[in-house]
């Protein structure tokens, strides 16, 4: 009824309150499919679907893992007096790795751990979880695949080789990229341009 008449009814009051707010609800579960199981009221799920965002897990948009260590560092310095200014490039490249099954939840509660642990002003590996620098934690891949760290390759070099195999595999055919990437069609254009690479026979 809130959402409907933007009215509310203070418990012993009187008479209804007129309330100007927007709501936003957030879930990780299938909306849909819990309507058809009889596990989420339709009414209520249309008028909350008004204006739907989709946010990808954190394992599809790394390149947000930056900025959010940088929001997650101030946060630290403010509230805790944190004196840890950066992370080092060795250390971002081991975060970008990790697939993040628990998303930027996982992600906040690594930094809330290094942050009060760290004594010093750069995040370097040693100050990682150690699931994040074995391969015996929650990232480990098979055994048998090649390190990418052992063939002494930047982010960026990694990136652009990754890019051009999947544009070269599909074509040129962005949405097929982006599929093949896990990323959408806007952020891989930008590193396209970011490269300088064209679409093959363009």
């Amino acid at each position: 009824r809130v959402l409907e008449d933007h009215t509310v009814d203070p418990l012993g009051g009187t008479r209804a309150i007129k309330v100007d707010i927007r709501v936003i609800g957030a879930t990780n579960q299938d909306l849909s499919d819990l309507i058809k199981k009889g596990r989420f009221r339709e009414d209520l799920y249309y008028r909350f679907n008004v204006c739907p965002l989709h946010i990808p897990p954190l394992r599809e948009r790394r390149e947000d893992i930056p900025a959010l260590l940088d929001a997650f560092l101030k946060t630290a310095e403010r509230e805790r007096g944190s004196r840890i200014r950066g992370v080092s490039r060795q250390a971002l490249a081991i975060l970008q790795a990790y697939h993040w099954p628990g998303n930027v939840r996982e992600l906040h509660n690594v930094m809330e751990w290094i942050t009060i642990s760290c004594r010093e002003g750069e995040i370097k590996p040693d100050h990682l979880p150690s699931y994040l620098r074995t391969s015996g934690g929650p990232a480990k891949e098979e055994s048998s695949q090649v390190s990418l760290l052992s063939l002494g390759l930047s982010i960026e070099e990694v990136e652009k080789t990754m890019l051009k195999e999947a544009l070269e595999k599909t074509g040129g055919n962005v949405s097929e990229a982006s599929r093949l990437l896990k990323i959408t069609r806007n952020p891989l254009r930008y590193r396209m341009a970011k490269y300088h690479l064209t679409l093959p026979n363009s």
